[in-house]
């Protein structure tokens, strides 16, 4: 629906620093009118529980070179911290080609989750409008790239849409960025623990420099 969408304005500064860029990729595996499309999104994390700024979408049929050459070329643009290949059609022997060129790649696998299941796995993402998509405003009227229109359609039509490349890779990118914040939370709890011996200790009494307990000869 409309109302999931944020807005980000293109001619306003962006985030000097992200917590994270994730870049997904949905291929397809010929350039056959016949099969989908392969399509990619590029999401940027300003902090954990923050906005997640889509910066960048491709949607195109393309043979397996040049699908390699727009992934290296995307990398090359944005660098992700995690470029996230779905283990599927073309995106297998992708990874196996291009990681050792690019360490951020890995493979990624829906399990037994359909389409549906996971645009529902998003939609908690979606409805606080955490998600911004980019605009202008050109001769007083609100210009967006052409790529955030075609998003928009499939994810309009979804699950009936012709095509859902975009959505397939925009429920790819949330779920991984679902991950990565999960994974930041529990490393700063992990860090934020007082140490075995200390715990049941009472936080009045230990050194707030070593984060140490007092000795028991004190």
């Amino acid at each position: 629906r409309d109302s999931y969408w944020g807005w980000y304005d293109l001619d306003e500064p962006m985030p000097t620093r992200w917590q994270a860029i994730v870049q997904t990729w949905d291929t397809a595996f010929t350039e056959d009118e016949a099969n989908d499309y392969s399509a990619s999104l590029t999401f940027g994390l300003e902090r954990v529980g923050g906005d997640i700024r889509i910066l960048d979408g491709l949607h195109a049929r393309m043979e397996f070179p040049e699908l390699q050459r727009a992934v290296q070329a995307g990398q090359a643009r944005w660098n992700p911290t995690l470029l996230s290949v779905e283990a599927k059609a073309s995106g297998l022997p992708l990874v196996q080609q291009l990681k050792r060129l690019i360490k951020a790649i890995k493979p990624w696998t829906a399990g037994r989750r359909d389409k549906v299941a996971r645009a529902y796995e998003v939609q908690p993402i979606l409805e606080p409008n955490r998600v911004l998509l980019p605009y202008r405003i050109v001769d007083g009227t609100r210009w967006v790239p052409p790529w955030v229109t075609e998003l928009l359609l499939e994810a309009g039509q979804f699950p009936l849409a012709e095509h859902d490349d975009y959505v397939d890779a925009l429920t790819q990118g949330l779920l991984e960025i679902a991950l990565l914040e999960r994974a930041i939370v529990a490393q700063e709890m992990r860090k934020n623990r007082p140490k075995r011996a200390d715990r049941g200790i009472d936080p009045r009494y230990v050194d707030k420099d070593t984060g140490r307990a007092p000795s028991p000869d004190l």
